[in-house]
This record gives structure tokens, C-alpha cells and sequence, in this order.
């Protein structure tokens, strides 16, 4: 951690995971609470691994002519727009819906790049060392986004959830402008 662009690797990771984990518990639980079955959380839940399948390849050939930042902060930034959208659009259940289904375009040009990133700024000595450090972001975010998607949620509902999420978001949007390249 006392190297700077290790700590990036680290927020970008712990930043992804973070929605992962706040996606998985809140998304469901909010197409529930709009008066959706079982078999809608279904569609929608498996609706959001679509992008993540069609944009892989497309991250990486972008990653490799423009760098890591672009996709990293467009992937973040996406992040923020759809999950402000989310409460806004509870008027029209299908819209909201949708957004849930689509929301992962964000998260497609960010998966990609995880390793990539930490590859990229790891020196080949320092890999095997260091590795375990980077991939104690997804525990670390698996044990904190809960709490954290809880607190928002005590504090202001489901409007509070999504709003705070995407102001927790926005931190990783920074985080991403920071990347050399």
C-alpha cells in the first residue's frame, strides 16, 4: 500500500466488488419490493452477465489503444448514471426493469481490466508476492459493501441506497482518473 499506483489497483478491484456485492443483495430485493416474482429476479439477474459477455473482448482492444484509465472511468462513470437512474424510474416498474438489466455496460468495461491492471503496474519479480494482497480486495469488499449497502439503506431507503451507492461510485470514478494510462 505504500506504493501509489498498487493502492489504485486496489481501489479499482475493491470498487467493482463493491457493486458486485451491493448489486447482488439490493437488485433482487428492489424488483421484489417494485411487485415482481421469483422468475423476474431470475430473468433480470441473468439479463445483467449479457454486457459482461459482449464487452470483454471489446474492453481489452480498447484497454490496449487507449489504456487502462479510459475504460476504467467511462466503466465507473456508467456505473453512477444507472444506478442514479434506478429511483427515478420506480414510476414505471418496466423501466426500472430494464436499467437493473442493463446496468453491468459499466461493469463490462471495468471487469476486464482488474488483472490486467495490477499485471500492468506489478514488476515480474513482484507479482507472485503481491497478489494475494491484490485479491484481498474482493473479500474485503465482500465483508464491507454489505454494511455499507445496509447503513445507506437505514438511512434513506431504497433512494438512500442508490444515491449513496453512486456517490460511493463517483469515488471510484476519481480513482480511475488517477490511472497513468
Amino acid at each position: 500500500f505504500r506504493n501509489k499506483e498498487f493502492r489504485k489497483v486496489f481501489i479499482l478491484a475493491f470498487g467493482l466488488n463493491y457493486w458486485w456485492a451491493v448489486s447482488l443483495i439490493y437488485i433482487p430485493l428492489e424488483i421484489k419490493n417494485l411487485g415482481f416474482g421469483d422468475n423476474i429476479v431470475g430473468w433480470v439477474v441473468a439479463a445483467t452477465a449479457i454486457p459482461l459477455i459482449l464487452f470483454e473482448r471489446n474492453t481489452g482492444r480498447v484497454a490496449d489503444k487507449r489504456g487502462i484509465r479510459f475504460p476504467a472511468t467511462l466503466g465507473f462513470s456508467l456505473l453512477v448514471l444507472f444506478v442514479l437512474s434506478f429511483p427515478l424510474l420506480y414510476f414505471k416498474p418496466v423501466l426500472a426493469l430494464i436499467a437493473f438489466s442493463i446496468v453491468n455496460f459499466g461493469a463490462a468495461w471495468i471487469e476486464p481490466l482488474q488483472e490486467t491492471y495490477f499485471f500492468k503496474v506489478a514488476k515480474k519479480e513482484e507479482r507472485e508476492k503481491l497478489f494475494g494482497i491484490y485479491n484481498a480486495a474482493q473479500p474485503f469488499s465482500s465483508i464491507v459493501s454489505p454494511f455499507i449497502g445496509g447503513f445507506l439503506y437505514f438511512l434513506g431507503g431504497s433512494k438512500g441506497l442508490w444515491f449513496g451507492t453512486a456517490g460511493f461510485m463517483l469515488l471510484f470514478v476519481f480513482n480511475a482518473l488517477r490511472i497513468k494510462k
